[in-house]
């Protein structure tokens, strides 16, 4: 019995849908459907059977499902008992984080970890906060770093810093003028907000929500870059995290505004398998990053006065 060919299954039957699971595996959808038809072949019985758009077990594939959850899980533990073998003198680290964490945020513990472990091969995938957390439950990485969102009880979730989300306009937006606005003035206002799976996105909606805001959204992206360039553009607002509009407010190219009474901070974590929590690796990562954020090597700027938004 082939491992990947279950490993595949097992992502088809636990989403119900070859396409999803394709984008979670990362590989195409045809690749996943020969894989699912190869294991078939092997046992000689239907496992899937398409209904509609979506897919159903039969019950051969049920009953293979659940050992396919065991199956994985113990390989999962078997190559981290291999890796610790190995110590850290050799070995691949798979971290997948954001795009956004990549640029801003994990920089300085990247370099100082290679510096530190000079022998660790890291590779380092960049997606949103969902897709990260998606490659961590399907064994593709080791560990995530992404901003806060809904965890299953299977991750061993570690929070390492913070960073406060800031609503961003063009400098020629009549909203600057105010200074700080009320959050209901952004009733129907043009919205451009992060994509599907983002933790920015998030929480910024779960606030519109609570208090009963319904924006006017213009665009969903997944590049911020992207985003701060049609807001300078005028298209609509936005909200990012201060680190990443910084520079862009102190060159004139932004503004950022205060809402009142409201201060949103998004939390990012250090998230693995709780199966895999004697990896060597991982733990090596993992300490690395709180020893700098104890130590205060990793500073982010932060937004004490007033005068921070108004540069």
């Amino acid at each position: 019995m082939n491992l990947n060919q279950l490993r595949v299954f097992y992502a088809v039957a636990k989403e119900e849908s070859f396409s999803v699971a394709a984008k979670n595996l990362y590989v195409t959808q045809p690749a996943v459907t020969i894989q699912v038809q190869l294991l078939e072949d092997y046992f000689g019985v239907k496992l899937v059977q398409r209904d509609g758009r979506k897919i159903r077990l039969t019950e051969a594939g049920k009953a293979l499902y659940s050992y396919a959850e065991q199956i994985i899980k113990m390989a999962g533990e078997a190559e981290n008992i291999m890796a610790d073998f190995k110590s850290l003198d050799q070995g691949l680290l798979k971290i997948h984080t954001t795009r956004t964490i990549a640029k801003y945020y994990i920089p300085e513990i990247l370099s100082l970890f290679v510096e530190k472990h000079p022998n660790i091969n890291i590779n380092l995938m960049a997606g949103n906060s969902q897709e990260a957390l998606d490659g961590l439950l399907n064994f593709t990485s080791d560990i995530a770093i992404i901003g806060r969102i809904d965890y299953p009880s299977k991750l061993e979730v570690i929070p390492i810093f913070t960073d406060e989300l800031v609503l961003i306009v063009s400098p020629n937006n009549h909203l600057f003028e105010k200074g700080e606005i009320e959050i209901k003035e952004l009733h129907g206002k043009p919205f451009i907000i992060r994509e599907e799976g983002s933790g920015t996105r998030k929480l910024l909606l779960e606030l519109f929500e609570k208090e009963g805001i319904s924006p006017n959204i213009v665009m969903e992206l997944g590049n911020s870059d992207t985003i701060k360039e049609l807001v300078n553009k005028g298209v609509g607002l936005s909200v990012l995290t201060w680190k990443m509009v910084e520079d862009d407010v102190s060159k004139g190219l932004l503004r950022a505004i205060r809402l009142c009474n409201k201060k949103l901070m998004l939390t990012f974590d250090i998230i693995f398998h709780k199966s895999r929590n004697s990896s060597s690796l991982i733990h090596a990562f993992k300490d690395l990053s709180l020893d700098l954020i104890n130590q205060n090597q990793i500073k982010f700027s932060k937004l004490n006065t007033w005068n921070a938004y108004k540069k």
